[in-house]
C-alpha cells in the first residue's frame, strides 16, 4: 500500500521484497528493515512544484541488460518531469528477453514514448497543453540511431514495428 499510494519511490524495494514472500530469508528481513528505516528518515521530504519553472514535460528512460538474474529479462525505468519535478516514474521487467543492450534500451524507449503520449494527453485535459515536442532522453546511442534511421537492416528488422511507433 505504501509503495503504490503514499511513497511511490518505494515501488522497486517493495517489488523486490515481494518476490520472496513464499520463502523469506534473513536477508529479506534485513532489506525490509532497511526500507522502513529509509521511510522513517525521509518522512519530512516531499516534492514541491513551482509554476514559475514552466510547464514542459520531459522524459528520461533507461534500461539494464538482462538484469533479472532468474529470467535474464531486462528492466526498464522511466521518469517523467513536469515543471522540473517528477510527476510519474516507474520500472517494469520487460516482457521478452532481449539480445543486446541496445534492444533492451529500445524496448524501454518504446514503452516510455507510449506512456509519454498518454501523459501529454492527460496534461492537455488538465489545461497544460504541450505545444512543443517532448524531449526524450535515453543514454544508448544505438537505440537513438535505430529510432532516427529510416532504413531497416539485418540488425534492426526484428524491432521494425516498434521503430515505426517511436518515430
Amino acid at each position: 500500500y505504501t509503495a503504490q499510494h503514499v511513497r511511490p519511490n518505494m515501488g522497486y524495494a517493495a517489488s523486490q521484497l515481494s518476490l520472496a514472500l513464499h520463502l523469506p530469508r534473513k536477508r529479506h528481513f534485513k532489506g525490509m528493515l532497511h526500507a522502513l528505516q529509509y521511510l522513517k528518515g525521509t518522512a519530512t521530504l516531499s516534492l514541491h512544484y513551482n509554476a514559475s519553472t514552466g510547464s514542459r514535460l520531459a522524459i528520461y528512460i533507461d534500461s539494464d541488460y538482462a538484469g533479472c538474474k532468474g529470467t535474464r529479462k531486462s528492466v526498464s525505468g522511466t521518469l517523467f518531469l513536469f515543471a522540473g519535478d517528477p510527476v510519474y516514474w516507474g520500472s517494469k521487467k520487460q516482457d521478452n528477453i532481449t539480445l543486446s543492450a541496445t534492444e533492451a534500451e529500445f524496448n524501454a524507449l518504446m514503452r516510455g514514448t507510449r506512456d509519454g503520449l498518454w501523459l501529454r494527453q492527460l496534461l492537455s485535459e488538465f489545461g497544460f497543453p504541450q505545444e512543443a515536442p517532448t524531449p526524450i532522453f535515453v543514454d544508448n546511442i544505438g537505440a537513438v540511431r535505430i529510432a532516427k534511421n529510416p532504413i531497416i537492416n539485418n540488425y534492426s528488422r526484428h524491432v521494425a514495428v516498434q521503430m515505426h511507433f517511436v518515430r
